[in-house]
């Protein structure tokens, strides 16, 4: 149980500082997520967060997005590449 609590928490964090946007913590918040290192897997949520980064300018989370999403279902790729749009849209909208 204390377990899953952490692994909770360190998502928790993660997220957060992908969120505040420095492109280094929304790369490792994608990889993270994606490949479910330290926290539960969630690959769509962390192909989002590579996208995001690659579209803000983190040439390794551009490299690692395209390569990740040869191995996933198109309607996957398709929702996270929207997801990804729409945040940096909303962020757009802020600034």
């Amino acid at each position: 149980m204390g377990h899953a609590k952490d692994l909770k928490k360190a998502r928790a964090r993660l997220r957060q500082a992908a969120k505040r946007h420095p492109v280094l913590s929304q790369e490792e918040y994608g990889a993270a997520l994606a490949l479910g290192e330290g926290v539960e897997q969630g690959v769509a949520e962390g192909l989002k967060w590579l996208i995001i980064a690659a579209q803000n300018g983190h040439e390794g989370a551009t490299q690692f997005a395209r390569i990740f999403s040869k191995s996933f279902p198109r309607k996957l790729v398709a929702e996270a590449r929207r997801a990804a749009n729409r945040r940096n849209r909303a962020n757009k909208k802020k600034e």
